[in-house]
């Protein structure tokens, strides 16, 4: 039984906003600790696209469905509008980079298409903003139980020298006592309570504002002899439209690495995925 026990989750990324809110629905308040607050991280800058299917077939696909389903539950009790979430469909474009045409079905390419073949509809893609999402989440967590944030590094654990039971986080240099804690740090969970080294793959992204509201996510497959040797080793765009009017645009991932930069301390690198893709968006 969690009633009456201190809680700390270390991490205010979507995992750590969600351990907090379902505890919260059971009355559990807790203490979450990010050295920034919530979402600084992939957590709060990913595309935030959700298909039922893609994984079918493989160890976690039960999981993939399960997830989103609980995305649609999640998003009506939230509030659809507060978390930006949607059904759209999606459409993978194979482009050459040559001769410009417009191709059918899709809603907006301008990339020498070649061909282009649905990936999902309505039924089984959707959408959510994922800082909206955890920032709702929270909220609730701290309304229904009064859990709490606070902001600073979490630096060790304390456990009992007998029992081994823990006992308080170090944060920051101050003890936040505990009886049971939630490491939820991502890439950056600590090697110092016994984890094996995590790492993090890097995604390029950006933010792009149309002159209208688009709601189809495309993938590009790009080939020929000019986009396939510029995009080698990089992975091929993906652009996904919000209901606020932005396209939010990824790809070109580096490989897996430690990360050293600290959270919400975002890399930028001039000239990083430096490719200039035109896209057809009036």
């Amino acid at each position: 039984m969690l009633a009456g026990k201190k809680i700390v989750i270390v991490g205010g990324g979507i995992t750590g906003v969600t351990t907090g809110y379902f505890l919260a629905k059971r009355g559990v308040a807790c203490t979450l600790v990010d050295p920034v607050g919530i979402a600084p991280a992939a957590s709060g800058k990913a595309g935030g696209f959700l298909a039922l299917d893609w994984n079918d077939g493989s160890p976690v696909g039960p999981l993939a469905r399960k997830s989103f389903a609980l995305h649609e539950e999640l998003a009506r009790a939230l509030g659809e509008t507060t978390v930006d979430y949607r059904r759209l469909t999606c459409q993978a474009v194979t482009c050459t980079g040559g001769a410009q045409k417009q191709a059918a079905g899709v809603e907006w390419a301008d990339l020498g298409v070649l061909r282009s073949r649905p990936m999902g509809d309505e039924s089984t893609i959707a959408q959510v903003h994922p800082k909206k999402l955890c920032d709702a989440l929270w909220a609730e967590a701290a309304r229904l139980a009064g859990s709490t944030l606070l902001r600073g590094y979490a630096e060790a654990v304390e456990r009992d020298e007998q029992s081994g039971a823990v006992r308080a986080v170090r944060v920051g240099g101050e003890r936040v006592a505990a009886d049971c804690v939630v490491l939820a740090m991502g890439p950056w969970s600590p090697t110092w309570f016994g984890l094996p080294q995590a790492y993090g793959t890097k995604y390029h992204s950006l933010l792009m504002r149309p002159e209208r509201t688009l709601s189809q996510c495309v993938f590009f497959d790009c080939t020929g002899p000019t986009l396939a040797s510029l995009l080698h080793d990089l992975g091929d765009p993906e652009a996904y439209p919000r209901p606020d009017g932005t396209v939010y645009c990824t790809g070109f991932p580096d490989p897996p690495v430690v990360v050293r930069e600290r959270p919400g301390e975002v890399e930028v690198r001039a000239g990083a995925g430096r490719l200039t893709l035109t896209l057809s968006l009036p």
